[in-house]
């Protein structure tokens, strides 16, 4: 037997009403607020001199507050016979291990071991890359290697011989 699909109810629920704006600022301005006067208007008519020195009181009554605690705390350690807190000791250096299958970090740069390279000899790009390949960790190591040796070639450094071949 199928079952008979029953019709959704539908729930009438009422929009609340919105007071005026007017009246509604009307009763906030009276009121003001927890602290007294709307705090807006007193920070839009203050300078900065009299708000530096509004959050240097706050500062101080907070110290105050802090250093009652901090006294309390102590009477109830000199209790247990104790003299001071005792420090916590201080976590020790993170020493960031390479990932595994990770080289160090190397010294120099692709340009300077191209042109190092090179030096006296007409290498083609695939022979760079077999002799420089590992000092990237890129996928496309001919894209890396072909930037270095456009960069030595604006600057004057190496010399094209012939169409992927090149010298210092």
């Amino acid at each position: 037997m199928a079952k008979k699909k029953t019709p959704k109810k539908r729930r009438m629920t009422k929009k609340p009403v919105k007071k005026p704006a007017k009246k509604v600022a009307k009763k906030v301005a009276k009121r003001g607020g927890p602290k007294g006067p709307r705090l807006v208007t007193v920070l839009r008519d203050a300078s900065v001199a009299q708000l530096e020195q509004g959050l240097a009181h706050r500062l101080v009554v907070r110290q105050k507050e802090l250093q009652t605690e901090l006294d309390e705390i102590n009477a109830k350690l000199k209790a247990f016979g104790l003299k001071r807190a005792p420090r916590a000791k201080a976590a020790p250096a993170r020493v960031r291990a390479a990932a595994p299958g990770r080289k160090r970090a190397r010294r120099g740069s692709m340009p300077d071991a191209v042109k190092a390279a090179l030096k006296g000899k007409h290498l083609s790009v695939d022979d760079l890359i077999g002799k420089l390949g590992h000092l990237t960790t890129s996928t496309n190591k001919r894209a890396i290697l072909s930037q270095a040796i456009m960069a030595l070639m604006n600057r004057g450094e190496i010399k094209r011989i012939k169409r992927g071949i090149y010298t210092s």
